[in-house]
């Protein structure tokens, strides 16, 4: 028996994360919250346009939430605890995307702080399917934000 497993701190790990977002409106989870989708993604993607994250960092990540969710659905949704530790694992290369950046870290923290709490509030696969399509808003978002942002630059640029 390993020093881990005899440790009495460690045999709980797995129950330690708990939700800090909650995705649907009941705890039968069949109706996914409509502010997602609106008011809480619009405000995400402002976060992260305002930190300057690039288009291609995030769907860098968008992509391999994308393709998770299509590996377990032609696996069987029924063996989704196989794929948790991969969408656990998705936080670490946030982090490690956010460490070797050298000049510019905080144009990482929004986006850091969003698939943090995200990804620590999914526990199944109604969780994590809920998880994609908030993802996809924020990210639609993003793109009209990030216009929004470009055309001021360029009205701020014409007055100069």
């Amino acid at each position: 028996m390993s020093q881990f497993t005899q440790r009495s701190e460690f045999k709980d790990i797995p129950n330690m994360i708990k939700p800090t977002i909650k995705f649907y409106e009941d705890e039968g989870k069949t109706t996914i919250r409509q502010e997602l989708f609106t008011n809480e993604a619009l405000k995400w993607a402002k976060e992260i346009v305002r930190d300057d994250l690039t288009v291609n960092q995030l769907r860098k990540y968008y992509s391999e939430v994308v393709s998770l969710k299509q590996k377990i659905e032609s696996s069987n949704v029924e063996n989704f605890k196989q794929f948790l530790p991969l969408i656990r694992m998705i936080k670490s290369k946030v982090s490690y995307s956010y460490g070797k950046e050298k000049g510019n870290r905080v144009k990482w923290n929004s986006f850091k702080k969003f698939m943090d709490e995200m990804i620590d509030s999914i526990n199944d696969y109604k969780d994590f399917f809920a998880f994609c399509l908030f993802f996809e808003s924020v990210l639609g978002y993003y793109y009209g934000e990030k216009a929004d942002k470009e055309s001021e630059r360029q009205k701020e640029q014409r007055r100069k």
